[in-house]
Formats: structure tokens, C-alpha cells, sequence
């Protein structure tokens, strides 16, 4: 990937399925923090059809140890991960994402509107690289939810998480970052998508992602901007089974990438 580093470009493309994708109508702030989140214990109740209770979603199955191997497709080059529902906890879960080079956990909170990512990107530092710079972000806060209670054919929902962190440019300048990332999606409807892990009836959802901060190096301001598009097709009892997203930042290669199911497991 030309725009953003490897990992981070591929985890975009997959969160923008899988970790910042779908949100419910409208903002609703989540109800837990990253920190609640994990201290947690209760088990979300689980019945014979699944789970039930907040958790509980059709298009995204949570049962413990579930998971889904994916391939990530663009230009240059092919890679394969495996996600894992790694905890299920009656007020939120985590996921496990396995590249072959690193992994990666996502801790998500289960509120009465959906389902919500906590933290942008690949949890508490995430990384974003392109055009001469890079930066390395935390997540401040989180609006909106990444994931509708009910998804139906016409619903829209965004997400907005605030960052900040630290900035290197070329030539060794080094500053400080803040800004926003926004996802913003809307069910289209179902579809016949195949892929190698069988043929499915998925929602067609589509969206836009928008990486917006200023860069303050040397006591300048440097707005920086990165745009892209998501296409993301679910499909119920299942999860998501194919994705394909377009990045794009000014004086920078766009990036095309795709997601594909391969198989999945669920207990």
C-alpha cells in the first residue's frame, strides 16, 4: 500500500469493516469506556440460537471463539488474518485480528442502539502514514456507534472518533497531531455476493471515511487530509463477507483494496 503503511492500510480496509464500519441512527455516545469495558466480567447470556441481550446482533455473530479468516487483496500484494471473538462480556467483546506479521485486539462496547469500536484503528496507538509524513495517534474519544442494532435498507449512521498524537515530517521535523476520524455508511440492500468462503445473501452497505487533523510542527500548522470510499456487503449469522475500499490523500497514491471471506467457524 502506497498511501498508508501496509498494516494500517489493510486494518483500514478492514475496519472499515469490521471495526468502523456500521453505526447506528444517528450519534449516540457509547455507553462504556475502553477502560469499563475490559473490567468487566459478567458473560453476555447466551442462548441456543446465540447470544442474546445487547450483544445480540444478526449480521454480526458473537459467540466466544468465534471466527472468520479473511484475505486482503490490493496491487502489490495478497495476506490473510483470522479474527477471533477472543472475550464476549454482557456489555461488550474483543476482538482478535491475526496478520501474519503482527496482531491486533479491537475492544468493542454492546449498547441498546449497537455496536461500537472504542478506539480508532488498531487500538491505543494506531499509526497512520502517507505523503511525507507519519503519525501516531490515540483515540481521545468515540460518537456514534460502529455497528446498527437493525440494519435494513435505508439506514444510515456515522461514527466520529477524536485523536491526537505525534507527528514526523520529512528532513527530521518532528510536532504534535489532533484531529478527527469519521465514518459515515448507509444500507443500500441485498444482494447475491461470492467469495471463497461460500455464496451469501449480504446487506450492501456503502460509506466514506474522512481522516481529518493539523499537524503543528515548528510552530506551523499543517492541515492534513486523507478521504476514502467503503463498499461492505453482510450477511446474517454469518458476519461480513467481502469489503472493498479506496483511499485517497492529496499528492498521494490512491490505495484499492479488497476484504474477502475465506471460511469461518462458529461454535
Amino acid at each position: 500500500m502506497n498511501l498508508l503503511n501496509y498494516k494500517h492500510v489493510k486494518l483500514l480496509a478492514l475496519l472499515a469493516a469490521l471495526a468502523l464500519v456500521l453505526a447506528a441512527c444517528g450519534g449516540s455516545e457509547p455507553t462504556a469506556t475502553p477502560e469499563t469495558a475490559v473490567e468487566a466480567t459478567e458473560t453476555a447470556e447466551v442462548a441456543d440460537s446465540g447470544v442474546t441481550g445487547l450483544c445480540a446482533n444478526e449480521y454480526q455473530p458473537l459467540m466466544e471463539g468465534s471466527t472468520w479468516t479473511y484475505e486482503v487483496k490490493d496491487a502489490d500484494s495478497t495476506e490473510t488474518y483470522i479474527t477471533t471473538v477472543s472475550e464476549l462480556r454482557a456489555d461488550g467483546f474483543t476482538f482478535t485480528h491475526e496478520f501474519e506479521n503482527t496482531t491486533v485486539t479491537q475492544v468493542w462496547a454492546c449498547t441498546p442502539e449497537g455496536l461500537s469500536a472504542l478506539e480508532y484503528g488498531d487500538g491505543p496507538e494506531a499509526s497512520i502514514v502517507g505523503g511525507g509524513f507519519s503519525a501516531d495517534i490515540e483515540t481521545l474519544a468515540v460518537t456514534g456507534i460502529t455497528f446498527p442494532k437493525d440494519l435494513a435498507p435505508g439506514t444510515s449512521w456515522e461514527q466520529t472518533y477524536d485523536v491526537q498524537g505525534n507527528i514526523s515530517m520529512g528532513g527530521g521535523m518532528e510536532g504534535t497531531a489532533s484531529g478527527t476520524v469519521t465514518h459515515t455508511f448507509t444500507a443500500i440492500g441485498e444482494e447475491t455476493v461470492t467469495v471463497p468462503g461460500g455464496s451469501f445473501t449480504a446487506m450492501r452497505v456503502e460509506g466514506t471515511n474522512v481522516i481529518s487533523f493539523v499537524g503543528t510542527v515548528s510552530g506551523i500548522a499543517i492541515p492534513i487530509e486523507i478521504e476514502g470510499t467503503t463498499v461492505i456487503w453482510w450477511a446474517r449469522d454469518v458476519g461480513m463477507v467481502r469489503s472493498e475500499s479506496a483511499l485517497g490523500a492529496e499528492g498521494g497514491e490512491p490505495f484499492v483494496g479488497t476484504v474477502e471471506l475465506m471460511s469461518y467457524s462458529l461454535p
